[in-house]
């Protein structure tokens, strides 16, 4: 083992994967419906789905935002490097095994948003 490279603690380290995880398929969702277009939506309402998306925003924005605290106070820069990027190559891939009803439907995007939500809050009071 190189000297002054230890492993890093292994709760914060699957933590920070999974919101870094979390994190990224909402980007990858949420970047998805940009341009808005309203002729597409069909039957549901501009502002509904204006109110979702503001939502997964806030949502993304902040697991982010939680992942980025807890690696850089609880992780070596090593370890949040490959954990993180980790996640950046895998976020798009789990996202396109999401079924396409849930990634572009209103219910979805607000499931999305508030699990998001959830395991943001649950690392906070976790970490």
């Amino acid at each position: 083992m190189i000297q002054g490279l230890e492993l890093p603690p292994l709760w914060p380290a699957i933590l920070f994967g999974v919101a870094m995880l979390a994190g990224v398929i909402s980007a990858v969702v949420f970047s998805g419906h940009f341009p808005l277009d309203p002729a597409q939506i069909g039957s549901q309402s501009l502002r509904g789905r204006k109110l979702a998306l503001a939502m997964l925003g806030i949502a993304t924005l902040s697991i982010l935002g939680v992942a980025g605290s807890l690696g850089f106070d609880k992780l070596p820069w090593y370890a949040a490097i490959l954990i993180g990027g980790l996640a950046v190559l895998a976020g798009p891939l789990v996202e396109q095994l999401l079924p396409l009803r849930f990634r572009s439907d209103t219910v979805g995007l607000c499931i999305i948003s508030s699990i998001v939500l959830a395991l943001a809050g649950a690392i906070l009071t976790r970490a």
